[in-house]
C-alpha cells in the first residue's frame, strides 16, 4: 500500500510534510528556549536536527503518528509544525 501524505490547506495555510530543506528551520525552533521550554526535545546543531527529520518520516511509515510543516500558504515561508504522537 502507497501512503499519500495528507496536505491540509486553509485561506492562509498549507500544512505539508516535512522535507529535508526544512532542516534549518527545525534547528532554529528546537535550539531556541523559548520554544523548547515544554517541548522536551532540543538539539545543539543542524547535524542533530537532522534526528528529528528521520522521526518525522518513521513515525509515518509505522503509522504511530504523523507531524505537518506549517507553511504561509500565498509565499510559501515556514511557520512552524503541528503534529501527533
Amino acid at each position: 500500500m502507497i501512503d499519500v501524505f495528507p496536505e491540509l490547506c486553509t485561506d492562509r495555510l498549507r500544512l505539508r510534510q516535512f522535507e529535508d530543506f526544512d532542516l534549518e528551520n527545525v534547528y532554529k525552533g528546537l535550539s531556541n528556549p523559548d520554544v523548547i521550554k515544554y517541548y522536551g526535545v532540543h538539539y545543539q546543531s543542524i547535524q542533530e536536527t537532522q534526528e528529528q527529520l528521520k522521526w518525522f518520516k518513521t513515525i509515518q511509515i509505522e503509522h504511530t503518528g504523523i507531524w505537518w510543516a506549517i507553511c504561509n500558504k500565498q509565499n510559501g515561508d515556514f511557520m512552524g509544525a503541528v503534529g501527533f504522537k
